[in-house]
């Protein structure tokens, strides 16, 4: 039986060895030294503990079956007081440092090293080796490690793991403590963290539930949800019955904070067709610009060839053995004359042969510099391939700054005859404002992209805003050509797209399967079993594709309408690591998962530190059990990853659709089902089928897919650049 708060004991030790310790809850085993030389085993949970501290604890003591255990109820760190624990703190504790330095600091300065580095470093120059960078750096290493630890320790007692404590310290600096305790809400912004949170950490400091501060948050909150769904602004009506469901407070006092919102210009009032809405300034400028500066440029002097137009893409064609038909023919002549293109179609229209053309037509102009990009590595490294250009991605032709700017902008502007940016329906307005910020006058600039497949996971609608608006020059194109009606898998494609069901059944040798399970009758017990049938057939064919010459890992990609249930992503891609790589050479367990050696995985976030960016596929290379860090391939190299990072990543083998966009497979595997009910949209399942290159496989319930071809409706985003642009905004 546990002892009451009142009877609790007091323990104080050096830490001598650390038996366990999770770095995602706290948890920690730990070895004791006592009195000078007695061990104890103590267990507990801190945010951070390291090996030579000196632990004060209070507490009661248990039994084990390994023995008596000393369980922590309030626990304090401090630095060691001892030469030889000072020396194992700091080569263990502060990045940088090494065993090395550490024995050469302690020798120096002995149970004073501490103050010394806080307070005199200038006397670090005394130490052999030790110049002036080198005490930079301990110095910076040093206060890194201890603001870390203060703020680990703020929000361990604010109830959020202190696995945030470096994105934190990374984002609000050394006085990140007091920035919280003013302001909870900016917690907000911090990846891992968000709005709930931020939230539970407010009202432990008293924040009232009712209080302008914290609906003002909340509505920022709404606001921010809307984007991460792809809408720039949202209603006022939904925006403060939102806000009021999400707080819980009074609709008129949220009205009443939102007027306020308005006028302080914390928010922006507009309209999108009849319903009046709000935005974020940072969005709705950046829809704004990009209007203008595209109208700019589309009414700019055009930079004249110097060679006959027809010339130049009759000789582009025959010189690539290419026979363009009459739409394609006046694709490429619009890009020739013009500053701005759109060009749009479906799979087999010859998006990919006109872009080839283009740039070709371009070269025999005389043009020398030209640019292609697509918004993620899989579309941009697929343009290379299809075309023999070099193409990246639109963050590196922009090329990222680690403060998440880009060298190329308004001031800088890309140096550029032609730009051309392929997959352009997934480019979202931010990514949108950068290129159109970095657009060089005299650039001509071509978008292309399949308007009908599912719109960017980020907020806007550009490319379909830009095609609806009907004042940019724009080419769509229909035809299906000769090698795209071979196709099984484009043919049924465009049959989704026009509310048609595609073929059941497979011939062999063809590009295209639907297997059709039916479950036997309508009871709840038929659908569970109907799903189960789904998902065994699912795991079958993702293992047996060796068969077919694909490897199960990277030829193969399932993707899913959802994350959660017996077909989501996140329960397929638990038994296709089990199925695909059950036993890794090495592996590390986080956030209940297993991260080993071989395994597919995506980056969830973009992170400008590493060079990675949400979307990018990778294979795991390496694991170090010990020092608790993986490292990754990714297209562009290798990137590592710490143990408390890993909430950055997600296992591969499956992901959504939406996360499948600008990307290609050569197999693709989906399951579809009317558990998916609300995802059953004919654009999803048209975009899943247009991923895959060398075969596609759809595992279906045929109600589910009946209803998918049937609804045509595509989910509400609001957004002005449409208006913009028709009313001619410049």
């Amino acid at each position: 039986m546990t002892k009451p708060d009142a009877a609790l004991e007091q323990l104080s030790g050096v830490v001598k060895t650390l038996t366990f310790f999770s770095e995602e809850s706290g948890y920690f085993v730990a070895k004791v030294t006592v009195d000078g030389n007695t061990e104890r085993t103590v267990t507990g949970t801190a945010p951070s503990i390291n090996v030579g501290e000196v632990l004060t604890a209070k507490g009661t003591w248990q039994s084990s079956k390994w023995g008596p255990q000393f369980k922590v109820k309030e626990l304090t760190l401090s630095h060691p007081k001892m030469l030889a624990d000072i020396e194992a703190y700091l080569a263990h504790s502060v990045n940088g440092i090494g065993k090395g330095y550490a024995k050469k600091l302690v020798a120096a300065f002995q149970e004073n090293v501490f103050t010394v580095i806080e307070q005199t470093p200038e006397k670090l120059k005394n130490v052999p080796g030790i110049g002036k960078s080198r005490i930079t750096a301990i110095v910076e290493a040093y206060e890194t490690t201890q603001a870390i630890r203060e703020i680990m320790f703020f929000l361990h007692r604010n109830g959020i793991a202190g696995t945030r404590a470096h994105r934190v310290h990374e984002k609000l600096g050394k006085n990140a403590i007091k920035k919280i305790s003013h302001n909870p809400y900016i917690l907000c912004n911090i990846w891992g963290i968000g709005f709930i949170i931020a939230d539970g950490v407010a009202q432990k400091q008293g924040i009232a539930p009712d209080s302008t501060f914290r609906i003002s948050a909340g509505i920022q909150h709404v606001l921010k949800q809307a984007e991460g769904y792809g809408s720039c602004g949202l209603p006022i009506v939904n925006v403060r019955d939102d806000t009021s469901a999400l707080l819980l407070v009074d609709i008129a006092l949220i009205e009443k904070v939102l007027q306020e919102e308005i006028a302080a210009k914390r928010i922006i009032c507009d309209t999108v067709g009849d319903a009046t809405c709000v935005f974020l300034p940072a969005i709705y400028e950046a829809e704004k610009a990009i209007a203008q500066i595209l109208l700019r440029h589309d009414q700019a002097p055009l930079a004249p060839l110097k060679h006959d137009i027809p010339q130049i893409i009759l000789e582009a064609q025959v010189d690539l053995g290419i026979e363009l038909e009459t739409m394609q023919e006046q694709a490429v002549h619009t890009a020739l004359t013009s500053n701005i293109t759109v060009i749009t179609g479906g799979p087999g229209c010859g998006k990919t042969t006109i872009t080839k053309v283009i740039l070709e037509a371009f070269k025999e102009a005389g043009l020398v510099i030209m640019v292609l990009s697509a918004p993620t590595g899989k579309a941009a490294k697929r343009a290379s391939q299809a075309t023999g250009y070099q193409a990246k991605t639109i963050h590196r032709t922009l090329e990222v700054e680690r403060d998440r700017s880009f060298k190329f902008n308004e001031n800088n502007p890309l140096e550029a005859d032609v730009w051309i940016i392929d997959e352009m329906s997934i480019v979202d307005v931010p990514l949108m404002h950068a290129a159109c910020l970095a657009l060089a006058r005299g650039t001509r600039i071509i978008l292309i992209g399949d308007v009908d497949q599912l719109p960017s996971v980020g907020p806007g609608r550009v490319l379909a805003d830009i095609i609806d608006s009907g004042v940019l020059p724009t080419v769509r194109l229909t035809a299906i050509f000769r090698q795209g009606a071979s196709s099984r898998i484009k043919v049924n494609a465009h049959a989704v797209n026009r509310g048609e069901a595609p073929e059941k059944g497979w011939v062999e040798g063809t590009d295209f399967c639907y297997t059709a399970i039916l479950p036997k009758d309508s009871s709840d017990d038929a659908k569970r079993v109907c799903r189960e049938k789904i998902e065994a057939e699912i795991l079958r064919l993702a293992q047996d594709m060796w068969k077919l010459g694909f490897d199960p890992i990277k030829d193969v990609q399932i993707l899913a309408p959802m994350r959660k249930g017996i077909l989501g992503v996140d329960s397929l891609n638990t038994k296709l690591q089990k199925i695909l790589n059950p036993n890794p050479s090495a592996f590390l367990e986080w956030s209940e998962k297993k991260w080993g050696v071989g395994d597919k995985v995506m980056q969830m976030r973009n992170n400008y530190d590493k060079n990675v960016f949400n979307g990018d596929i990778g294979y795991i290379a390496t694991v170090d059990t010990i020092a608790r860090v993986l490292t990754i391939e990714f297209d562009d190299g290798i990137v590592e990853y710490k143990l408390i990072e890993l909430d950055e990543l997600s296992l591969a083998y499956a992901f959504t659709i939406h996360k499948s966009q600008g990307s290609e497979f050569p197999v693709v595997i989906a399951p579809w089902d009317m558990s998916h009910y609300m995802m059953l949209k004919r654009n999803l399942l048209y975009t899943m089928m247009t991923r895959a290159k060398s075969l596609c496989i759809l595992v279906a319930n045929p109600q589910a897919v009946n209803i998918a071809v049937k609804t045509a409706q595509i989910d509400a985003r609001y957004s002005r650049l449409k208006d913009w642009l028709q009313r001619g905004l410049a």
